[in-house]
């Protein structure tokens, strides 16, 4: 996997909001490991890409909470808790709408609804 991977620089992963803050831990660890380097992510470039108010993680917290101390010790046999995206994450959020810009009503009803607020109207 490593002369396979050994060209990239750059690894994107889609729907970050459904990504566990353990299971961001584990894709630290596994890069960190097939690049032999200490730094985030073995020294490779991450984007991260999703709406952070939609589907959170089936298992565990959401990716930008802290890795619990108990979660570490168990799931990765270290004794510090970690934050990744706090850590070593920059965030810019998207604030334009472009796919519903010229629908305002849709937009707020998915708004609404992404946020985890539906009114008997949505």
């Amino acid at each position: 996997m490593r002369a396979t991977l050994s060209e990239v620089k750059l690894f994107v992963i889609d729907e970050i909001s459904m990504v566990s803050s353990i299971n961001l831990a584990f894709v630290h660890m596994r890069l960190e490991e097939l690049f032999g380097s200490s730094e985030w992510f073995g020294s490779r470039n991450m984007l991260f890409v999703g709406d952070l108010l939609q589907l959170p993680p089936v298992h565990g917290n959401p990716v930008f909470e802290k890795v619990a101390t108990k979660s570490i010790l168990s799931q990765l046999g270290c004794a510090a808790a970690i934050n990744i995206w706090r850590d070593c994450v920059t965030y810019d959020e998207l604030i334009i709408n472009e796919r519903q810009k010229n629908d305002p009503q849709f937009s707020s009803m998915l708004d609404c609804v992404r946020r985890g607020c539906p009114t008997k109207k949505t």
